[in-house]
C-alpha cells in the first residue's frame, strides 16, 4: 500500500472544499483506492493536505493521469497560491525493513 500526500496552499478554502469533495468522491470509485482524508491547517487555513491510500503506486498513477482527476484538479488551479506538492510514501513494516528496495512500482 502507498499513501499519497498532496499539499496545497489556497486563497479561499471555502470555495475549494466543494471541489475537494468532488475529487474524493470520484477517487472513491477508482480501482484499488482504499481511503482518504483532507486536513486543513489549524493555524493557517490556507494550508490543505490531502492524504489518499492506494493499493500500489501504479493505482495512484492511473488515477493521477485520468481525465476525471485532471479535469477536477483544474478547477482548483485558480485558488492555488503556489504549485501543489505531491509526496508518495510506502508503509514500512518493521519485519521487512531490512528488505527495502528502491523499486519504483509495487
Amino acid at each position: 500500500m502507498v499513501i499519497v500526500i498532496i499539499d496545497l496552499r489556497v486563497n479561499d478554502v471555502v470555495r475549494v472544499l466543494p471541489i475537494l469533495r468532488e475529487l474524493r468522491k470520484a477517487a472513491m470509485f477508482q480501482p484499488r483506492y482504499i481511503s482518504g482524508t483532507t486536513l486543513v491547517g489549524a493555524e493557517d487555513r490556507s494550508l490543505i493536505s490531502i492524504e489518499t491510500i492506494w493499493e500500489s503506486i501504479k493505482d495512484w498513477k492511473q488515477w493521477e493521469k485520468s481525465q476525471t482527476q485532471i479535469d477536477l484538479f483544474r478547477k482548483l488551479v485558480p485558488f492555488l497560491l503556489e504549485k501543489s506538492r505531491i509526496k508518495i510514501y510506502r508503509y514500512l513494516s518493521y519485519e521487512a525493513k531490512a528488505h527495502i528496495t528502491d523499486s519504483k512500482e509495487d
